[in-house]
């Protein structure tokens, strides 16, 4: 069986052809590709620390608060930062460069706390029973007194000292407020001049003619007293002053006084004849010989020697020139020159 099945083996195998060996299948070549290794670097965060500073917070009285007022609540106007789910735990995210918003966070944590701090002083301070003083205000002003300038207080105000003037500049002053007065004067306002004139005497008080054209408005007023006080003043500084001398004889002959109307003539006479003999003119005739007796009060003695010699030399005036009466106040001239001739008779005696 063996033998027979051997060689019928052999011969089946010999009855096969040998086929070649397979041809291997070429395999498309795979695109090569490079494993470009990751560089995995850490990078270095820097811890900022944060200064904690302790606001000193102190006690401030307050004045009582009549309900009490629940602190705001506060609110967060930022959410809190999350990871990112995307960043692995185990990487450290750097640190953005601009810190302003973590600076910012923590200004307003602190801003926080101090509102709060003050709202809980208040409230316990509104709840406990020691009495506790406002704290002074100033006055609010009104509107309209606002508006208003400020006023001088004398009381709080400093002295400055001014160099004081000198001579010539109070003169000069003084000549200034005088021509004012005397500009007012022009102009018919007598109370506005004498305003001037006596601002003119406060700068320079030994000024007679200030002290005259005071008199002078005082008389244009109708106020005979005060202007005869003011000539008086007039001539008790200058006693040569004519005007004011004339201004006073007006005054007293406008009272009738002939007494005082004399003694202003006989200074008129010494200081201007002619400004004297206008004045003597201007009167009366009667009112002429009061004064010429209160002149030469012996003129109104009978029999005297003035009186014999006056009524003389009428007599001839009244014969021989008898326009030596056309003016009033021959009774003065009249006395006059009998007073004259009997010096001149007496002297040469």
């Amino acid at each position: 069986m063996d033998t027979i099945g051997g060689s019928a083996g052999k011969d089946r195998q010999d009855r096969f052809i040998e086929l070649p060996p397979p041809i291997p299948e070429k395999k498309k070549p795979s695109p090569k590709t490079e494993r470009i290794p990751v560089r995995q670097e850490r990078v270095k965060t820097e811890r900022i620390p944060v200064r904690e500073e302790r606001v000193k917070t102190e006690r401030i009285a307050v004045a009582p608060i009549e309900r009490r007022v629940e602190p705001p609540p506060i609110q967060i106007t930022q959410d809190p930062p999350r990871r990112s789910p995307f960043i692995p735990q185990h990487v450290e995210v750097p640190a953005p460069k601009n810190q302003s918003t973590g600076c910012g966070m923590a200004f307003l944590a602190v801003c926080g706390c101090i509102v709060v701090a003050f709202v809980i002083i208040a409230l316990t301070g509104s709840n406990s029973t020691t009495p506790v003083t406002p704290p002074l205000q100033a006055p609010t002003a009104s509107p309209e007194e606002a508006s208003k300038p400020p006023q001088f207080d004398p009381a709080t105000a400093v002295a400055v000292e001014k160099p004081s003037p000198t001579a010539d500049e109070l003169d000069k002053q003084a000549r200034a407020k005088f021509d004012e007065g005397w500009a007012y004067g022009n102009q018919g306002k007598f109370a506005e001049s004498i305003a001037s004139y006596q601002e003119a005497l406060a700068l320079k008080s030994g000024f007679p003619e200030a002290w005259g054209n005071i008199g002078w408005a005082y008389s244009k007023l109708g106020d005979v007293p005060n202007a005869i006080t003011s000539y008086r003043n007039a001539v008790g500084i200058k006693s040569d002053f004519p005007d004011a001398w004339y201004g006073l004889a007006i005054c007293y002959a406008s009272t009738e006084d002939a007494q005082n109307t004399a003694e202003a003539l006989r200074h008129l006479q010494e200081s201007n004849s002619g400004l004297a003999q206008q004045f003597a003119r201007s009167l009366k005739s009667d009112f002429v010989s009061k004064i010429a007796v209160a002149l030469y009060p012996s003129l109104g003695v009978l029999d005297s020697p003035l009186n014999v010699e006056f009524r003389r030399r009428y007599r001839y005036y009244q014969a021989n020139q008898p326009g030596y009466f056309a003016n009033s106040d021959w009774s003065i001239v009249l006395v006059r020159e009998s007073a004259q001739a009997l010096e001149g008779t007496n002297g040469t005696n």
